[in-house]
């Protein structure tokens, strides 16, 4: 029996009516290669993976789906190269509390107003300053010495690894998330808040991938003291390797702080 991303690629291809030997001549993998990987009998780098896909020209769905069955984390591009589609952008927008769309890497593809002012995610140009959701929780606010904090940020970073871990197939590097962080974070004053980030991915195991994740968020903001919300994360069929998060209040105090922002 073949292994899910070989099928995947093959019928891939197959869709494009794009032969072998084309996709060798455009990918720059030699066809014997494409033929050991349709067949499952050898596995591609994530490089020479990509290679094929961008060859193949497949929508980013589509190719989302099968570096996901093959190991390999989703190509997520920036947002200003990428056409959200309506459907998704007016989900997240309508949404009447602090909502996104994020890809299993933890990048923020899309917010609504309400989010990014809860977490001033806009710099004062009006651009999101950090796209990576893990990133942004290694942020200096959350250490405790600053106006807003989150109170269980150990809880919610172990969640949102164990989830993030669970997202991941059989065969994938954790090298391929880390590595880059750690070049990131090594001469950063977060290097304190990463050396703790980086003892709890040690102790978390994965969390088995569903559907439907549900959390809690203890949010300290001066003026309105504690807020609670209830973070409810749900696949987004819409678009491969995503899903949306919803910050829904669950106090008097998080629907009063809610209300001063959308008045704003």
């Amino acid at each position: 029996m073949f292994p899910e991303w070989s099928t995947l690629l093959r019928d891939a291809r197959k869709s494009m009516r794009v032969s072998r030997q084309t996709l060798a001549t455009t990918s720059w993998v030699s066809r014997a290669s494409i033929k050991a990987y349709e067949l499952g009998i050898r596995k591609p780098s994530s490089d020479t993976l990509n290679a094929i896909l961008d060859a193949l020209r497949l929508n980013p769905a589509q190719a989302n789906a099968i570096r996901l069955a093959a190991g390999f984390a989703p190509d997520i591009p920036n947002e200003s190269h990428i056409t959200i589609p309506w459907s998704i952008s007016q989900r997240v927008e309508s949404t009447q509390w602090p909502s996104c769309l994020m890809t299993i890497t933890s990048e923020v593809v899309v917010t609504n107003s309400i989010f990014r002012k809860l977490l001033s995610l806009e710099s004062s140009e009006g651009v999101v300053s950090e796209r990576n959701g893990l990133l942004y929780m290694l942020d200096a606010r959350f250490d405790g010495h600053t106006r807003s904090q989150l109170l269980n940020w150990e809880e919610c970073m172990v969640f949102a690894i164990s989830r993030f871990k669970g997202a991941m197939r059989e065969g994938w590097s954790e090298d391929q998330f880390l590595l880059p962080l750690r070049e990131k974070h090594s001469l950063s004053e977060k290097r304190y808040r990463f050396r703790r980030f980086l003892e709890l991915w040690e102790l978390t195991a994965r969390r088995p991938s569903r559907q439907r994740y549900t959390s809690r968020l203890l949010w300290y903001v001066p003026g309105f003291g504690l807020t609670r919300f209830a973070c409810l994360e749900t696949a987004n069929h819409e678009w491969s390797g995503s899903y949306y998060i919803d910050w829904i209040p669950t106090d008097d105090n998080a629907c009063r702080l809610l209300d001063t922002l959308a008045a704003r």
